[in-house]
């Protein structure tokens, strides 16, 4: 069949197996392009060069969703209360039945194994709907129960995982893990099938999670669509973007065009706070919902403020980890993490963002905080114009570069860092102006006597 193609090489000599060729082409007819076009997967295995700078950050702690961590033997425990979670389900509606929502993701198996970026061939059919099935409803009800549980003291008491206070926030961040997802239709069918008209899943979710990462979340207008998300961590990344409608994101592509025109003009990285400050540049708290809108503006820098707890680290690991892989979104968090790691170098740094009411450190440690910044993007590939704040990675290097700025900024703090040194300045000034003056008459009575 391939020496049709290859008759130039007949005359060579090279003898080729036939059994050999025949098994790469129908290798090369059962690959499907198909799905990696139009659904290019969006669950996929976090890189080793990313990975091996601190494994744990992207392993789930105790309970394991999708196929990536399904046979850790520390994680099987929970599969107990997955079987609690759909019996509770399963309970909640009359009108369908355990054999209808098999059913249900049977008809979207080849969707759903697509999402995933390892060959998931050695699951059986059986067990991979079965695996989505027990997986999604733990997720659901989890989330569920969360939000009837603010509201009804009785349901929180009778959900195992809400009655125990130290783990629904662990299960909370293993469902923002990007090796622990499940695809967001799936989870979207279960919740519609179950409660129709009732609830907005999306918005449970993200009223789920802003409570457990201590931030504000906003869905974007499309947040309501069956298909605006892949999934829960991809939901999480859509409710931080700073770009909520076309007006904002249409100016501040014009404004990125005109920074990004010459290549060469690119900035990659600014100096640290405490530098930034020498010559001038003020750091204050921006009032906002969103935690990634930062501007710089006649030597202010405004940063909204972020709270640094125990499970920042991981959830911004893997939201850099889900844009490095997943082409389809903007890498406005790694832009993000890139700045505050170009402004945060020591303990001092921390100290300067926390008097402007921007960072509020819950590990205790200012050292600890600006190593974790330090690490942020280990791995990552950094955009070289610095992305979504190419603007502000700019004008604060031409701020900070410019000479009348920083002799300003040690004229404030030598001069009028207090009253005193105020008031001696200008004792100076004046003693220099009479002395000044005295000097002048002097010469004048001596030029010119007086007759």
């Amino acid at each position: 069949m391939g020496s049709a193609v290859l008759t130039g090489w007949e005359s060579v000599g090279l003898p080729l197996d036939e059994a050999w060729i025949v098994s790469l082409e129908q290798k090369l007819a059962e690959t499907d392009w198909e799905p990696w076009l139009t659904h290019p997967a969006s669950i996929f295995r976090v890189p080793h060069h990313i990975r091996d700078d601190d494994a744990k950050l992207y392993d789930p702690k105790v309970v394991s969703l999708g196929p990536y961590h399904r046979h850790v033997d520390r994680l099987l425990p929970m599969n107990r209360l997955k079987w609690h979670s759909l019996k509770k389900f399963l309970g909640r509606s009359t009108c369908y039945a355990l054999v209808d929502y098999l059913r249900l993701i049977k008809v979207s198996e080849r969707r759903a194994r697509a999402a995933y970026a390892d060959d998931l061939a050695s699951i059986s059919s059986n067990d991979f709907v079965q695996m989505m099935l027990l997986d999604g409803c733990f997720v659901v009800e989890t989330i569920l129960l969360w939000k009837i549980g603010v509201g009804c003291r009785l349901e929180a008491v009778q959900n195992p995982i809400a009655s125990m206070s130290w783990s629904l926030p662990v299960v909370a961040r293993d469902m923002l893990m990007l090796e622990n997802q499940i695809p967001f239709f799936l989870l979207h069918l279960l919740f519609d099938y179950a409660f129709p008209r009732q609830h907005d899943f999306a918005k449970c979710a993200a009223e789920f999670f802003a409570a457990f990462a201590d931030m504000e979340l906003e869905l974007p207008p499309d947040g309501a669509r069956k298909g605006s998300f892949c999934h829960l961590l991809h939901l999480f990344h859509s409710c931080i973007n700073p770009r909520k409608d076309a007006g904002e994101a249409k100016s501040r592509t014009k404004l990125l065009s005109r920074a990004n025109k010459s290549r060469t003009t690119r900035v990659k990285s600014i100096p640290s706070a405490t530098r930034l400050s020498t010559s001038g540049v003020k750091f204050t708290r921006k009032r906002t919902r969103n935690m990634l809108d930062i501007t710089f503006h006649n030597g202010k820098m405004q940063i909204p403020q972020l709270a640094v707890n125990g499970h920042f680290d991981t959830l911004f690991r893997n939201l850099i980890a889900f844009e490095q892989g997943y082409k389809c979104v903007s890498r406005y968090v790694t832009s993000y993490a890139s700045l505050m790691d170009c402004i945060i170098d020591t303990p001092e740094d921390v100290t300067l963002l926390q008097k402007g009411e921007i960072i509020v450190n819950g590990l205790g440690d200012n050292q600890e905080v600006a190593a974790l910044f330090n690490k942020l993007c280990s791995g990552a590939a950094i955009d070289d114009g610095n992305g979504d704040l190419a603007s502000v990675f700019e004008e604060a290097n031409r701020h900070y570069k410019r000479k009348c700025n920083q002799c300003m900024s040690i004229l404030r703090r030598d001069y009028f860092g207090n009253p005193w040194s105020v008031i001696a300045l200008l004792a100076a000034i004046l003693l220099f102006g009479l002395t000044s003056t005295q000097t002048v008459f002097t010469v004048l009575a001596y030029v010119r006597p007086p007759k």
